[in-house]
């Protein structure tokens, strides 16, 4: 009988150190998550900045580094989603929510490759005479898509990862963020539009002088459309239990 439940013992253990360490697994969710939003935000903030200035600078490499970090924090925490099944093997409130950050996981995926886009424009930026003067009427449109894709971005985060957070509240928030993401979208698509037809109309440069700021343009709009659906998916019953 003593070797029996020494036996049993070492197998606790082993079983143990093999499975995940479910007790942390929501909580680094929530630590992953938040510090991956925050690259997010930020990066997009700064790139979007870079993009709109006069001349090339090192700051791009920079950018370029953060986004490899940014990378790997999205990655690790579709690893952690699947982890923290071990933490309340998807009862209760629980379920979605993992269920969510591992959806969260995937939209962001698709996102990093979006802004990869970003960078290789801002990396073939030549910063012409024609750039200049196209982008400086965008700047507050610009900066105005880049706040509320921020807000977004964060409520997002706050509804996948924080099961405090009341999911009636979270999903008024996700709609009215979302709305105002897909009105900054229109404002920057016909300020885009304006802003190129004045300059090639005064005879600055070409419509086709501008398609690397063109594909900038409308990456960006598509990373607003990537958040805009998934926080809007997150507000279908389905999403709240």
């Amino acid at each position: 009988a003593m070797l029996f439940f020494q036996l049993l013992g070492m197998g606790l253990a082993v079983l143990a150190v093999l499975l995940p360490t479910p007790q942390l697994a929501f909580s680094n969710l929530k630590q992953v998550g938040a510090s991956a939003a925050l690259e997010v935000a930020d990066i997009m903030s700064a790139i979007t900045e870079y993009q709109m200035g006069s001349d090339r600078s090192i700051r791009i490499q920079r950018l370029s580094a953060r986004m490899a970090r940014m990378k790997t924090l999205i990655e690790k925490m579709g690893g952690l989603s699947d982890e923290a099944w071990w933490e309340g093997f998807d009862l209760g409130c629980l379920g979605p929510h993992r269920t969510s950050a591992s959806r969260l996981s995937v939209s962001w995926q698709r996102l990093e490759k979006k802004f990869r886009v970003l960078e290789i424009c801002s990396m073939k930026e030549e910063f012409s005479a024609l750039h200049t003067s196209t982008m400086k009427p965008m700047e507050d449109v610009l900066k105005d898509f880049c706040a509320d894709t921020a807000n977004l971005i964060f409520a997002i985060m706050i509804h996948v990862v924080d099961l405090k957070h009341s999911m009636v509240d979270g999903r008024e928030d996700l709609e009215e963020l979302a709305e105002r993401v897909t009105r900054a979208q229109k404002n920057m698509a016909e300020k885009w539009t304006m802003a190129r037809r004045e300059n090639t109309e005064a005879g600055l440069g070409l419509q086709k002088d501008l398609r690397t700021e063109n594909f900038f343009i409308c990456t960006l709009s598509r990373i607003g459309s990537e958040l805009v659906n998934f926080a809007r998916s997150e507000t279908e019953p389905m999403g709240f239990s």
